[in-house]
């Protein structure tokens, strides 16, 4: 009886979702780099008063603990460096603590490419990995929040590349772009 199954919530496909981004900054790559480097100390989630501590005995493994967000405890993110160009590209694999949320891992892939002297091209393209099964309709929420988080994410190198920490700060409880 097919009919049985007419009422079932449809269910979101399984495996990982790519979103990608691109954004012109008006600064040169070797500017921007550093920004995105956990290695660098001009890194941007360290000059935004995050944590970044290397992980001892893991080459270019990393923990990035946010504890800006006064609405969550602190989130520890344990990061794996898996390719790094100067000025050119940055990757790593991000594994979320447990939680409440679906989103559990990403590879997140930062590509630079000069556009003139003075900017570049940054690319972010980001393989985000869910807890599934999930329902079609959560799926496409969380979707759409992750492609708002990766924007955001493009939108705040550029803000502190261009204009600085201050600048960054001053939106940093601000969403850049709302996803309905």
């Amino acid at each position: 009886m097919q009919m049985l199954g007419w009422f079932k919530p449809k269910m979101a496909p399984e495996g990982p979702v790519t979103l990608e981004y691109e954004i012109e900054i008006d600064v040169p790559a070797s500017e921007l780099y550093p920004l995105i480097d956990f290695a660098d100390p001009r890194n941007s989630k360290r000059q935004s008063g995050e944590t970044v501590r290397e992980v001892p005995g893991r080459d270019g493994a990393f923990e990035l603990v946010l504890a800006t967000y006064p609405d969550l405890t602190d989130l520890t993110f344990d990061i794996q460096v898996t390719e790094s160009v100067p000025n050119e590209v940055y990757a790593f694999d991000g594994k979320l603590p447990e939680g409440p949320g679906a989103l559990i891992a990403t590879h997140e892939r930062y590509e630079i490419e000069a556009v003139s002297e003075h900017a570049c091209l940054l690319r972010l393209i980001v393989d985000a990995k869910f807890r599934f099964p999930m329902k079609l309709k959560v799926y496409k929420q969380e979707v759409a929040k992750m492609m708002m988080a990766v924007h955001n994410a493009c939108a705040k190198l550029k803000l502190h590349a261009e204009q600085g920490t201050d600048a960054v700060h001053a939106v940093h409880d601000h969403v850049l772009v709302n996803v309905d």
